[in-house]
Order: C-alpha cells, then sequence, then structure tokens
C-alpha cells in the first residue's frame, strides 16, 4: 500500500501562488489610449486613476508610469476647508510623453473652487458641474514637481466640468470629468486642452 500524502502544504502552496497571482495582476498597471488620439487616455467613470492633457500641444498623461524619481503611485485628493469655503482638488503628477527631441517634463494639475463641491453635489445631483477656472470664483494651477526651481501658475480663463461623481466609502469618491484652461502671468503662457481625469479620490475635510 503506498503511503498517504499529507496534501495540506501542497494545497496552501498552491492558494499561496493563487492569491500572489490576482495580487500581481491587479496591481498591473493599464493604459487604454482614447480611440481618436491614442496619445492620451480614454474618458472614463470607472475609477481607472488616470488623467490626461495637452500642455501647449504636448501630451501630458500620469500613465503609464515612466521610470523616473517622480514616477511612484500617487493618490488624487479633493480636500475641502470650512473656515475658508474651498474646495481643492489635486490630480497625480503626469508627464510630458517623449517623442524625439522632447524630453519628458513633469507637471501636476489642481483645481481650486470657492464652494463645497460635494455638498453642493449632494443638494444639486445633476450632472455635469459646470465650473468656470477665471482666476476669481475658481482657477486651474499648473505647477511642476519639487525640483529645487519649482513653479505654480494659476489659470486666468478655462472650464472644469465635473461630469461623475459616486461614492465608494466615507474617505474615498469616483470624481470623473474634462477640463481646459489657459494661463498667462509671470509665470509664463500655458494653453491646456482636451483635459480629463478619473479617479478615485481620497476626500478630506477640515
Amino acid at each position: 500500500m503506498a503511503p498517504k500524502v499529507n496534501m495540506r502544504p501542497i494545497l496552501n502552496y498552491i492558494a499561496l501562488l493563487m492569491c500572489a497571482s490576482a495580487l500581481l495582476t491587479a496591481c498591473e498597471e493599464t493604459y487604454v489610449a482614447d480611440m481618436q488620439d491614442p496619445r492620451l487616455p480614454e474618458y472614463s467613470e470607472y475609477g481607472r486613476n488616470e488623467t490626461g492633457a495637452y500642455i501647449d500641444g504636448l501630451p501630458w498623461r500620469s500613465s503609464p508610469y515612466l521610470e523616473s524619481p517622480w514616477s511612484t503611485v500617487e493618490r488624487a485628493h479633493i480636500r475641502h476647508i470650512d473656515s475658508t469655503g474651498i474646495t481643492t482638488m489635486r490630480l497625480p503628477v503626469g508627464y510630458i510623453v517623449p517623442s524625439g527631441a522632447t524630453e519628458s517634463q513633469n507637471y501636476q494639475v489642481s483645481f481650486s473652487i470657492n464652494f463645497d463641491l460635494l455638498q453642493y453635489y449632494q443638494q444639486n445631483p445633476t450632472l455635469p458641474i459646470v465650473i468656470h477656472l477665471n482666476g476669481i470664483d475658481a482657477y486651474g494651477v499648473l505647477s511642476d514637481t519639487p525640483y529645487e526651481e519649482s513653479f505654480s501658475c494659476i489659470s486666468n480663463k478655462g472650464m472644469l466640468f465635473i461630469r461623475f461623481v459616486e461614492s465608494v466609502d466615507l474617505n474615498n469618491i469616483v470624481i470623473s470629468g474634462t477640463f481646459g484652461f489657459e494661463i498667462a502671468d509671470e509665470c509664463g503662457d500655458y494653453r491646456i486642452t482636451s483635459g480629463r481625469f478619473d479617479f478615485v479620490f481620497i476626500s478630506h475635510r477640515y
């Protein structure tokens, strides 16, 4: 009679391999290109955690990540401060897609809005929410990553459309939208067009 083999360690090992494979698959980065313009990510409303736009005609996006000091995965944040009434939406750092002689440059896009965006949506659940980035009521911000000579430029005209909002839990919310704005000040002249984002935002209130 053949000796009995204890299958428990083998089954545990197989289960461990399956879990590891599932985790790797879940963490694997996917880039879904826009069908008409593959240089930018497709607009979506799934919490896909991607953003893209054109900055002065050059494609800028946060995915797929480049191997650089600033290529770490960063979460998108939305923060409201009760004392000021300002809501800030910060997208992760993205990069200019390199081509030919063009070097990759990192930029971050964020938005400052002079009302409680999430509370407004709870009271008026109609989409899209149209926000004028005129530099007074709200504005877009273009900044570089924190190198020695950092800058932060504020828009004087533009539009932000909040097109999708869905709560995941108390501190996480899917927000998708489109944007475009222009900057003309001592910081420089920039034109951001065809912007789109789809993130699971970390939500904070202070």
